[in-house]
């Protein structure tokens, strides 16, 4: 049960002369529609590739036949130069510092997850048994506590792997109980707002949120935030999986890709942004209608990575049998806005985890009710948790704030 908090709750004001106006740019394209697509991204063929990364300027994109990662620039989709990946690996990922990490290959008697080392060779960590499983998600870095994600279909089940010094120290399973059985498919999407939170795309059905913390679900549960009909956009297919989310002034996005109807190209580079903050009321703010090149049903996914910099949000695309693309995202409304530093300051606690909302940025400090320090933290998004021992008062810091939690 969630407890109560007592204090000062999230109250932002905004002065400005407008609304949230969110523009976005196309930067370039390298696919099959334009002809250009850059060296060994493979066209034409149901491709083994899958998933890119994106870090340090740089898109990854792993190939498990040849066993390869090829590099690409950021700025310009130019073919850079390639290196070996662990054979059998083709789905290539980035933690939030940079480290290029791989998993694979998939099967019923194991599942590694791969982390590259600055000589250029690969540590790898076991995640055990998994049977058909979907496109895996990193969270926090490498070189600290890193939490990989997963849906296992035949389990039904979302899947967090703490790895710490190169081993799984912990998982975290979440099931949804009663998805129906035909739903076998592993063309399922996890995405992570954080450690705790995270939303997935289930393969012509719906994205949804799901509490790491909740314990099981029925479907009749879940916060289905896009479905076939929601938000009420005329689409006549449903969602699809491959996107990503990410959080740009204050607000939660979702990147996925769209199909306009059934009889229209499928996955070939189409794609919205929808504002997901509002759980239960999800709005979409970009429609991406333009074709990469041709109908794409033979692999179901098209893959994005959303890299948040000073001067708006990077959004690069993967298309398997397309190419690739690159947009820019701005919320050119709010460059004005002014955000009051007073009432900033929310938290709550539940089930021994310890939710902080406040202003990216700030520095946050955690006490026991006898003042000793338990924790101290630079908010680098706008929610962070972490697990605290349960039964006690807590009191929340953020510059002149302070708010008391019944944990």
């Amino acid at each position: 049960m969630k407890k109560t908090v007592t204090g000062i709750i999230l109250c932002f004001l905004f002065i400005s002369n407008g609304f949230s106006e969110i523009t976005v740019t196309k930067m370039w394209e390298r696919s099959r529609a334009q002809n250009n697509a850059a060296a060994n991204v493979k066209i034409d063929i149901s491709t083994t590739q899958k998933t890119i990364a994106v870090a340090n300027d740089t898109i990854f994109l792993a190939d498990n036949n040849p066993a390869q990662i090829y590099c690409y620039s950021a700025a310009n989709g130019d073919y850079l130069t390639s290196f070996t990946s662990p054979s059998g690996d083709n789905m290539v990922l980035a933690d939030k510092a940079g480290h290029i990490c791989t998993t694979g290959p998939e099967g019923a008697t194991y599942f590694n997850l791969s982390i590259r080392q600055a000589n250029n060779t690969f540590t790898s960590v076991s995640l055990g048994a998994t049977s058909k499983l979907a496109f895996p998600a990193l969270y926090s870095d490498a070189t600290d506590s890193m939490y990989v994600f997963t849906f296992v279909a035949a389990a039904k089940q979302i899947r967090r792997y703490t790895v710490f010094g190169g081993i799984v120290t912990a998982i975290k399973t979440v099931t949804i109980t009663d998805l129906h059985s035909s739903y076998q498919t592993r063309e399922t999407s996890v995405m992570p707002v954080t450690k705790d939170k995270v939303i997935i795309t289930a393969n012509l059905a719906f994205s949804t949120y799901v509490d790491m913390n909740h314990g099981d679900y029925v479907f009749t549960d879940l916060t289905r935030i896009i479905t076939k009909n929601i938000p009420l956009d005329g689409a006549v297919y449903p969602t699809q999986p491959g996107g990503t989310v990410f959080t740009y002034k204050n607000r939660v996005y979702l990147v996925q890709g769209w199909t306009p109807s059934l009889t229209d190209y499928l996955l070939a580079g189409s794609f919205k942004i929808y504002d997901v903050t509002d759980e239960k009321n999800a709005t979409i703010v970009y429609t991406q209608s333009e074709y990469l090149g041709v109908d794409a049903r033979a692999y179901n996914i098209v893959t994005f990575q959303a890299v948040v910099k000073a001067d708006g949000v990077y959004i690069y695309e993967y298309s398997p049998l397309n190419g690739m693309a690159a947009y820019k995202l701005t919320d050119t409304a709010t460059d004005n806005v002014e955000i009051a530093k007073e009432n900033t300051l929310r938290c709550f606690s539940e089930n021994g985890t310890l939710t902080i909302m406040a202003p990216v940025g700030e520095q946050v400090k955690v006490y026991s009710v006898t003042g000793t320090l338990i924790s101290s933290i630079e908010m680098q998004q706008p929610i962070a948790s972490f697990d605290v021992d349960k039964h006690q008062l807590l009191l929340v810091c953020c510059g002149n704030e302070v708010v008391k939690v019944n944990n």
